[in-house]
């Protein structure tokens, strides 16, 4: 505790002390055991542990890499010796960008963003197509490099840490490493589309203070056809489902121009049913990227009719809902 706030999940994990001894030479038994004991005992900060629940979290994100199944792709690939899935991230994690960061929800900011190469979808408009395209591209994100990076985000007036890109959920050993390190009390928010593998958030679990869910489609055919992936949607509601039971949520989705009726409807109705006492918040603030322009109905702004729109379509299936602008 410090002045009488609750720790960061990530200080909690690394402060809770394990049975394990020899964490890297334990098996995948006693690992996952050591595991499931510490998330049960959690204490509430202080010394880190030697060894701690976040050091058996980063040992089970370093094994997972070798089969790798962090997200529902579940392309099985041997990222520990250079093979590549759908995201084309390996072993190591790459930033694409980092910086104290205003152009968020109010009450999250500001925020030191850490922007992250690679992503599990392959959205026709990504505002960083960069990150997509080039997922090995950018500074290697060394432990220490990144824990010296965002204590300077503090003395800039960071009061969150925002892990983004991309997608945080192919680098999780690298960034679990890298919280590790971190000796600032940040809480932790993970900005994701939540189209994460049940391993990948048990792993998580602990470390994220919220998640940001930014959920695209309302349909496993708009996903395919606008994100290259195939079978979003029981994916993505299981993931939030399971977060929101041992951490906060924040439910955003991004108003397409074109995709009213098919995405932002049905997905009002469906978070209805999951989350019915967690806002939905609206973006409004759609702009055309990329290979955006190659679809007619995305080639453009929202008119102040798709607003309209979208509200009333929202209003009638959400009970908690509001209109949100970002930077």
């Amino acid at each position: 505790m410090r002045d009488g706030l609750a720790a960061p999940g990530y200080e909690r994990c690394r402060a809770t002390p394990v049975r394990v001894r020899d964490v890297r030479g334990a098996s995948d038994d006693a690992l996952s055991a050591a595991h499931h004991e510490g998330l049960a005992e959690l204490v509430d900060g202080g010394e880190p542990a030697l060894p701690s629940l976040l050091d058996v979290k980063v040992e089970l994100a370093r094994r997972a890499l070798a089969e790798c199944r962090l997200c529902p792709h579940e392309c099985g690939v041997d990222r520990l010796v250079g093979e590549t899935g759908f995201c084309g991230v390996g072993a190591r994690a790459h930033i694409g960008s980092q910086m104290v960061h205003l152009g968020e929800l109010p009450d999250l900011v500001p925020a030191y963003s850490v922007f992250l190469a690679g992503c599990t979808m392959r959205c026709l408009y990504c505002r960083k197509p960069d990150l997509l395209d080039r997922p090995r591209e950018g500074e290697p994100l060394d432990p220490e490099t990144f824990a010296a990076s965002v204590r300077a985000g503090v003395g800039e007036g960071a009061r969150t840490l925002k892990l983004l890109g991309g997608t945080p959920e192919p680098h999780l050993y690298a960034l679990l490493s890298g919280l590790r390190a971190l000796d600032v009390p940040l809480p932790v928010m993970w900005e994701t589309t939540m189209f994460a593998s049940p391993q990948c958030l048990e792993i998580a679990r602990g470390t994220v203070d919220l998640f940001i869910a930014n959920l695209r489609y309302g349909n496993d055919e708009c996903a395919r056809e606008l994100a290259g992936v195939e079978g979003y949607l029981a994916p993505a509601l299981a993931a939030l489902r399971e977060v929101s039971t041992w951490t906060d949520v924040t439910l955003r989705h991004l108003v397409l121009p074109g995709h009213i009726d098919c995405c932002t409807a049905p997905l009002a109705e469906m978070l209805e049913q999951a989350l019915p006492d967690v806002e939905m918040v609206l973006l409004m603030q759609y702009v055309p990227f990329g290979r955006a322009w190659g679809r007619p109905e995305l080639a453009r702004r929202l008119t102040p009719a798709d607003r309209e729109r979208a509200v009333e379509a929202v209003a009638a299936r959400k009970r908690l809902w509001s209109v949100g602008d970002l930077a």
